[in-house]
């Protein structure tokens, strides 16, 4: 063939592996899930016309499994397995309190996203920074606040400026940058923080990972090591990364031999908590970007679909004449909470919650049986009645205490996950969308360019949206 270039035989190479391979699966997994109903084909070579089909028509088909199979569970076929969906209460239930070794999150992430082959199976196996996550990050928050604030403010005025003739921003590439910036002051602090070139490593650092995932669930398990010394991508991000961190690492180090007070940083923490070899210029890289991985691209895309649905939102000014821009403003920004809240309602991450692996087989509480190495899915399921977008409908009454928080976990709302594995970042993500929202507000009027709102698509499982939308930004007239 020689209008193929040597050095692009592989992907067409691993293509035709996978696709062998894949049915293969396929078909062997069919065997132990005939019980549970299927929305498409089941048979071997058709299902893989659903799993095309399910990339462009996830929601419609999870919709369609709801509706016929009345609370059952069903299955959907990918390119690379077949999924399980849950939907209701009873599976909520299960989602919640079976063990990891019964069902586990780590697992079903680790064969996702491939971790051994792509960021490095110590992130999963050792995940200590989960808990420096969710204590003291979060018991630092009040701590972070003024420079949280200084990064929205900063952040904004380079890349939106305060004229008063309007300017057409890119949503998507615009608040992508500021909220990388945002979330690497609270991990490495500037002067790195603000570094253009680490930044775009740590944006493109998630590509990379979603890119060679895809690739390698592709193939057998026993050639995706082979197979990730080719591809690479994960790997020199990671080579790259450590130019701009070993400086920073070594600051960090030097300061705490000499005995100065350490910055309130999730470096620090790092440094503290991580034993033996995590200690190392590489691992702690590693975890650096896995931050990043995780922080970055959900909040830019939560955000984005906030401010696609903006309207002016009027006790924003009340909370900050009452408060000044503190950790009290915005936990007074009700309006704010609440229309964040349904935004994510309604355009979460994706179609269903992060998805479990059975370790062994398991029957659910309502009788359903999973075999082992089956993987699952909640589906977030959207009620007709409200399936119009009102941003106000979590609004608290008064004496109530507080069903409107953003970050409260619901049977409405899922958003941000179910159980002891909720989310450990979502009080930061929370504090950064209301506080980069509200300064917005505060700061420009807005409008959308153009005739056409933006659209939402679907990409398999996941809300995209528009990555195409602009918004108007001027200086703030009144």
């Amino acid at each position: 063939m020689p209008w193929i270039a040597r050095e692009n035989i592989w992907p067409y190479f691993l293509g035709v592996l996978a696709f062998f391979f894949g049915w293969l699966y396929l078909n062997s997994e069919s065997r132990k899930l005939r019980h549970i109903p299927t929305v498409g084909h089941s048979s071997p070579i058709l299902s893989y016309i659903s799993a095309l089909k399910f990339i462009f028509y996830a929601k419609d088909m999870v919709n369609e499994g709801v509706d016929r199979f009345n609370g059952r569970a069903f299955k959907v076929p990918l390119l690379d397995r077949w999924m399980v969906v849950f939907h209701g209460e009873s599976y909520a239930e299960d989602y919640k309190k079976a063990p990891d070794e019964a069902l586990s999150i780590n697992m079903a992430i680790n064969e996702s996203l491939q971790v051994p082959f792509t960021i490095g199976a110590e992130i999963l196996s050792n995940p200590y920074h989960i808990p420096l996550i969710r204590t003291q990050l979060t018991r630092s928050l009040g701590d972070l606040f003024p420079e949280i604030y200084e990064e929205v403010v900063v952040g904004c005025s380079d890349l939106i400026p305060q004229i008063e003739e309007w300017k057409a921003c890119h949503t998507m590439d615009t608040f992508l940058h500021i909220i990388c910036r945002i979330s690497n002051r609270t991990f490495v602090g500037l002067p790195l923080c603000r570094n253009s070139e680490y930044l775009e490593i740590c944006k493109s650092f998630t590509l990379d990972i979603i890119k060679d995932s895809v690739l390698l669930n592709m193939l057998p398990s026993f050639l995706r090591q082979l197979s990730s010394y080719v591809i690479n991508r994960t790997y020199r991000s990671i080579q790259k990364c450590k130019k701009h961190l070993e400086p920073v690492i070594a600051s960090y180090r030097e300061k705490k031999a000499a005995g100065y007070e350490m910055p309130v940083k999730m470096l620090t923490w790092l440094l503290e908590e991580g034993k033996g070899e995590e200690q190392s210029l590489t691992h702690l890289t590693k975890r650096i970007l896995a931050l990043n991985f995780t922080a970055t691209h959900t909040t830019t895309f939560s955000f984005v679909q906030v401010l696609h649905n903006l309207v002016l939102i009027p006790n924003v000014e009340n909370a900050i004449e009452g408060f000044g821009w503190s950790r009290e403003a915005l936990d007074n920004m009700n309006k704010v909470d609440s229309f964040i809240k349904e935004t994510l309602r309604l355009t979460p991450l994706g179609i269903w919650q992060s998805s479990r692996l059975a370790m062994k087989d398991y029957t659910c509480l309502n009788g359903t049986f999973i075999p082992k190495g089956t993987m699952i899915s909640l589906a977030l399921i959207l009620r007709t009645s409200m399936a119009k977008f009102n941003g106000f409908r979590f609004l608290k009454g008064d004496g109530e205490d507080t069903p409107s928080s953003l970050v409260t976990m619901r049977s409405d709302h899922l958003a941000f996950g179910i159980g002891n594995h909720s989310c450990p970042g979502r009080f930061f993500a929370a504090r950064e969308m209301k506080l980069l929202l509200a300064h917005i507000l505060m700061t420009y009027d807005l409008k959308l360019s153009g005739t056409k709102p933006p659209k939402t698509t679907m990409f398999g499982p996941a809300y995209i949206p528009d990555t195409k939308a602009k918004v108007m930004f001027r200086k703030r007239c009144t």
